[in-house]
């Protein structure tokens, strides 16, 4: 008995909710590039609505500075909506939409290393692409695990792309190695001077 009641449980454990969101963000891509102590950024949402009625879709970029927002794909009314510090897609009909917002952050850096952190939207999945112009970009070990790093000389640079998947946070840090020390043979210079006393009968 006890058995069945625990098996009954976890079936229903794992139900949908009565009352799911009726939203998902498909995917979100991400594009920036790294000027001076900034780091620029534009992204692309993929939003699916799933039922019919008003609601809203919270575009939550914590940490930025949003440039500009324009809604590329719409099915019926849809609105861009100003929410404290973030903004809104307010839609209407079922559907696929498309937003397109460019923000951007500053680069946090210190003697160790650089990076750029903030929160996003949760995605099905998230994919970022990040320029960084240093030809000497090192990874710490974890972060190999989910970034790629590809040299790219056109820019004089390396491009890292990133699969954050269902996260909230992006967070890429890397560090640049130190340049070789130049071998400089050594000279030395040298004065000499001579104190020359004579006496008398000497």
């Amino acid at each position: 008995m006890l058995l069945g009641f625990g098996r009954a449980a976890e079936a229903r454990s794992v139900m949908p909710p009565t009352n799911p969101a009726g939203w998902v963000i498909e995917q979100a891509d991400y594009t920036g590039a790294i000027q001076d102590r900034i780091a620029r950024f534009e992204v692309r949402y993929t939003i699916r609505i799933m039922r019919d009625g008003w609601m809203e879709i919270p575009l939550v970029l914590g940490g930025a500075t949003v440039n500009d927002i324009k809604i590329e794909k719409r099915i019926g009314e849809a609105h861009l909506i100003p929410r404290d510090r973030h903004y809104a897609l307010g839609v209407s009909r079922k559907g696929q939409y498309k937003v397109r917002v460019t923000f951007a952050t500053l680069l946090q850096q210190d003697s160790q290393s650089e990076g750029v952190q903030l929160q996003i939207p949760q995605a099905t999945f998230s994919t970022v692409e990040l320029f960084v112009p240093r030809k000497d970009v090192e990874l710490g070990s974890e972060d190999q695990l989910y970034i790629e790093r590809k040299p790219d000389a056109s820019r004089g640079g390396v491009t890292l792309t990133a699969r954050v998947g269902a996260g909230t946070q992006l967070a890429l840090r890397w560090r640049t190695r130190p340049a070789a020390p130049v071998q400089v043979e050594p000279v030395l210079y040298g004065e000499v001077n001579t104190f020359l006393t004579i006496e008398e009968q000497l």
